[in-house]
């Protein structure tokens, strides 16, 4: 709810949410929320005025969880992955080596 201190002047937008909200987050300087309903739902808006809705998705379920890498092999092997890790804002990447060997 904007207000302006000198007129004491409120105003409200209607922000179509869920129903059934288990989570809100507010985010960054350009007045983002977010809304974590049941089911997985995330609801994005944009609170500048008036107030829209920017995104609205069901992330499925993770019921199991990632079962740890099976190594296939006897003796001295080493497994071997590489991640890079980069951003949206930064053009440039991080790559991460990570050398893991089993007794």
């Amino acid at each position: 709810m904007p207000s302006d201190v000198r007129t004491k002047h409120v105003t409200h937008d209607p922000i179509p949410i869920l129903d059934i909200v288990r989570g809100l987050a507010v985010y960054g300087q350009g007045a983002t929320l977010f809304t974590l309903g049941p089911n997985g739902t995330v609801q994005k808006f944009d609170l500048n005025s008036p107030a829209i809705t920017v995104a609205n998705v069901q992330h499925p379920a993770n019921l199991l969880p990632p079962s740890p890498p099976v190594s296939e092999g006897i003796g001295d092997q080493s497994a071997t992955s590489a991640t890079t890790i980069t951003s949206e804002s930064e053009t440039s990447s991080i790559s991460l080596d990570l050398n893991i060997s089993e007794p």
